[in-house]
């Protein structure tokens, strides 16, 4: 409807996305007309970058209210990380908690994986922060959260009587 009113783009029939990456544009192009799945944009694509992209494409999704969009980029990066030990990498968290609100269902999901990772006996959560590649690079609002996360896991898993507000020691 905004190429044919009054409207700036009316007259040039093109919108300009500067601030959009090519590549997340490629694949939400691609989606919009097959509807299904994502595709990595090109075959010469590194995977290693995909879950980053998903995640360019969920915001991309959000900023617009795509909703579709968006679920098809959270069930791809749910295939993505359903291996036990793939955890992200401190340059997607720091892009979703740049690019998202505080109560963002991408954000929960991350902070979802790494709980669910920390439950497992040989998954050691001190060692997922002070790895050489997260080592003072993860958000800081990703720590408060996955602390909030991993509090309501053990309060769960707590037997009642320890739960018992009249307690004390």
């Amino acid at each position: 409807s905004a190429y044919n009113g009054n409207w700036a783009v009316s007259n040039e029939s093109i919108h300009r996305l500067e601030d959009e990456d090519a590549e997340i544009f490629q694949m939400f192009y691609t989606w919009l007309y097959n509807g299904q799945r994502l595709h990595p944009p090109g075959e010469d694509f590194d995977l290693d970058k995909l879950p980053l992209m998903l995640c360019g494409v969920w915001v991309f999704g959000d900023k617009r209210g795509v909703v579709g969009l968006k679920n098809t980029a959270m069930e791809s990066l749910t295939s993505t990380f359903e291996q036990v030990d793939n955890l992200p990498e401190p340059s997607t968290l720091c892009y979703v908690y740049d690019n998202t609100s505080e109560s963002s269902s991408l954000r929960k999901f991350f902070v979802h994986l790494v709980a669910i990772n920390a439950e497992r006996q040989d998954f050691s959560i001190a060692a997922f922060l002070k790895d050489g590649k997260r080592e003072d690079s993860l958000p800081v609002e990703f720590g408060y959260d996955l602390a909030i996360a991993l509090a309501e896991v053990a309060a769960v898993e707590q037997p009642e009587w320890f739960l018992d507000p009249g307690w004390e020691g």
